[in-house]
């Protein structure tokens, strides 16, 4: 790996948390994976958790999300229609040569290919259980609001890339102290810091569709 990012691979010093939901098959993850991508944004902001590099303090809640954000293949991936297109994707980017296996997608949600779940990247790690639970419990939930929303055949929210670039900077700056993205339809816009738990704890959808996580 260091031949091929020579200094990436030497800053490489972060830690994750990485959340992973069951999904029935790959298809249904897919599915999902593309109804939660407006909310990891959200997901970075709540688990924020690296402000300091090298002993000094970055600016940024989250500076991993930075660090991680300079590989070919990273920050909230593309919007999928299905398992199908997932790989057709992944098969793509491997075939260019600069992504050397799938283990460096290093997007804020992927399939897993190790277990049958949605694995979700966004949050740092935690420095306590309490936190840790809470992340993994949101988490949770909006993965299985959007297998809900997919049984019933409800739109999915499909913000362009440029707006969850722009919202996961904006995360990773600030976190909880400013006010967010909200990604809500008719066009996107700033919401102050206690939406983002609300919002993530009892899904957008639910004022429109009667949708909730439960």
């Amino acid at each position: 790996m260091r031949a091929e990012a020579a200094r990436l691979v030497d800053e490489q010093l972060i830690c994750g948390m990485h959340v992973h939901v069951a999904v029935p098959d790959r298809q249904a993850g897919a599915a999902a994976l593309g109804r939660l991508r407006p909310w990891l944004p959200v997901l970075v902001a709540l688990g924020a958790n690296s402000p300091f590099w090298e002993g000094r303090d970055t600016g940024f809640a989250s500076w991993r999300t930075v660090v991680f954000g300079r590989w070919p293949v990273s920050g909230s991936p593309p919007f999928f229609t299905g398992a199908a297109h997932y790989e057709e994707l992944v098969t793509s980017l491997l075939a260019t040569g600069v992504v050397s296996d799938r283990g460096q997608l290093y997007w804020h949600a992927r399939l897993s290919d190790d277990y049958p779940t949605l694995e979700v990247r966004a949050p740092d790690v935690q420095v306590d259980v309490a936190s840790a639970v809470t992340l993994a419990g949101l988490t949770r939930a909006l993965v299985v609001t959007a297998l809900r929303e997919e049984g019933r055949d409800l739109p999915a929210l499909t913000p362009s890339p440029e707006i969850l670039q722009a919202a996961g900077w904006h995360a990773a700056r600030r976190g909880l102290s400013a006010d967010l993205v909200d990604p809500l339809p008719p066009r996107p816009r700033r919401r102050p810091p206690w939406w983002a738990p609300c919002s993530s704890a009892s899904h957008p959808r639910s004022r429109n569709s009667g949708t909730s996580t439960g």
